[in-house]
């Protein structure tokens, strides 16, 4: 398998007994392997070559009645993150570059805060990280360090049911600015200046294409 896009079953991967796989992830450019989540054993699993090669339990310590509900990587293709139900933290690994091994990080509860997480999501920069507890009410916003994947709680938002989904929306470029540069004020007579001019949107931030070269002169 070298990812979700081009899968086609050549045959069944197993797993240890007792498993439950629930959810997948699979890492970007189509590098080999996927990782998926156990929901009955509380675990997280490498799979490699069409096999377990890794299995690693979510819990920092027996919790019973626990369950794992999603499982999802960093864009960058360095972190994996699974939630659990009954423990209610959100558990951080890093993956070896050569390997594509876990090795566990850190589990966080966003101060007790979260209760049954049963969906939560990575922004397309993968630097904010939303958990959806059921039995909380709630959407806690977590900020995801680039460099060492540890999230940091930075607030939470209150919602009128227990949400049982969280996703983040693409981002809606529209043009609001038209940055040009040299910023010349004026043109001598006779004078010919080249200009560059970049749209940019709401956010400050260039809009794709390449920017238009402008030739004015007096």
């Amino acid at each position: 398998m070298a990812n979700a896009s081009t899968y086609r079953q050549s045959a069944d991967v197993p797993t240890p007994a007792g498993t439950g796989p629930r959810h997948m992830t699979f890492p970007p450019g189509g590098a080999e392997g996927f990782y998926v989540c156990g929901e009955l054993n509380s675990t997280v699993n490498v799979v490699k070559g069409g096999k377990v090669a890794q299995s690693l339990s979510t819990l920092p310590k027996p919790t019973p009645g626990n369950s794992t509900a999603e499982c999802i990587m960093s864009p960058d293709g360095k972190f994996v993150y699974v939630s659990n139900r009954g423990h209610n933290s959100i558990v951080s690994y890093r993956i070896a570059p050569t390997t594509g091994t876990l090795m566990p990080l850190a589990d966080d509860t966003g101060g007790g805060e979260i209760m049954t997480p049963r969906d939560f999501a990575l922004d397309p920069t993968g630097t904010v990280l939303l958990v959806a507890s059921v039995d909380a009410k709630l959407v806690t916003v977590f900020r995801v360090a680039a460099t060492t994947g540890l999230l940091t709680r930075l607030g939470k938002v209150d919602v009128a049911s227990g949400p049982d989904f969280v996703g983040v929306m693409p981002k809606a470029s529209v043009l609001t600015t038209l940055s040009i540069a040299p910023a010349t004020r004026a043109l001598a007579i006779g004078a010919t200046q080249g200009f560059s001019v970049q749209g940019l949107d709401q956010f400050g931030t260039a809009m794709a294409g390449p920017p238009p070269a402008v030739t004015w002169s007096l």
